[in-house]
């Protein structure tokens, strides 16, 4: 009886981990499924899981706040705008950091008119 205890928990605890890992996958802007962002249960696992929502809540709160971005975004032609406001979510939440974004202008992989005020306001 023991191990069926000890298999009823962890095929709890895999249940969960795979739950969450599909939510996070299919709730990122790219698959842009409606379904997922109206439904109420997807923030609580997101968020509200142990030890998983701590590890990715960073990543999660970036992708969520640069896809509002993109909306308000839709009906704009301003595109260094938008770059510009990515980059600063992106700072706020340390998915990216300063330097990296230095490196990636020095090489010309990016070019945001007014990026250099939004950098000094993270070094």
């Amino acid at each position: 009886i023991p191990s069926k205890i000890l298999g009823l928990i962890l095929g709890a605890i895999e249940g969960f981990v795979i739950t969450y890992v599909v939510l996070f996958f299919i709730s990122q802007p790219v698959f842009n499924l409606g379904l997922l962002q109206d439904s109420k249960l997807t923030p609580v696992v997101l968020q509200k899981i142990p030890g998983l929502s701590n590890v990715t809540s960073g990543m999660v709160d970036t992708f969520t706040e640069i896809y509002d971005l993109m909306d308000q975004y839709s009906h704009s032609d301003d595109s260094d705008g938008y770059s510009r406001d990515a980059i600063q979510i992106m700072l706020e939440h340390k998915v990216i950091s300063v330097e990296y974004v230095d490196k990636l202008i020095e090489k010309d992989k990016i070019s945001v008119s007014g990026i250099n005020g939004v950098l000094n306001q993270y070094r």
